[in-house]
């Protein structure tokens, strides 16, 4: 539940009138404006309607991750060489690829599992000639397209990308990038 202090400053972000609260919270205008001006302290109830009200209005104003997705999954299936999943990422200029195994998400491979495989003194040439199942990552997480992008910040801190589904379908993916470019940055 929202603090009395926080209600001004919600209501305001939200872009809605003393007005339009009221009528959406079943409160008064006039109360609105005393607990704003910090003249009164609500009562639990008076709070807990405002809170709600603008807690529900924040959320239904929040993008969700089906806005921002990229619906043009590029990929490899587990049993392709590395050498393809490279290429790929070259051509596209991504930086990480879903792993599929007959349909069904089964891993990832990205740049950064490929060098540090050259790090470890691998020929690249025998590192192009395995199959992306015997050098493949775990796969990144599946969420719902439905989920608020606020909820991506935490999940790209751990992950390079998350696939997006719709009743059990895959129909998108996010990256980092992605993201940034939703919120105005260019990556």
């Amino acid at each position: 539940m929202l603090e009395p202090r926080e209600i001004p400053k919600l209501r305001k972000q939200l872009g809605v009138t003393q007005a339009e609260l009221a009528g959406l919270a079943g409160v008064s205008q006039a109360l609105i404006a005393k607990i704003e001006s910090g003249r009164i302290d609500p009562s639990f109830s008076k709070a807990k309607a405002l809170s709600e009200t603008l807690l529900g209005l924040q959320r239904k104003s929040t993008k969700k991750t089906k806005e921002i997705m990229v619906t043009d999954i590029i990929s490899v299936e587990s049993d392709q060489l590395v050498r393809d999943a490279t290429e790929l990422m070259q051509n596209h200029a991504i930086s990480q690829l879903p792993v599929f195994e007959r349909g069904k998400l089964a891993g990832s491979i990205s740049d950064k599992a490929l060098v540090r495989m050259l790090s470890e003194k691998k020929n690249p040439q025998q590192i192009y000639k395995k199959t992306i199942s015997s050098v493949m990552e775990q796969g990144f997480p599946i969420i719902p397209q439905e989920t608020p992008i606020e909820a991506l910040y935490s999940l790209l801190t751990f992950f390079q990308a998350v696939i997006v589904s719709e009743r059990e379908k895959i129909v998108g993916i996010l990256t980092k990038a992605d993201l940034l470019r939703a919120n105005g940055l260019r990556p």
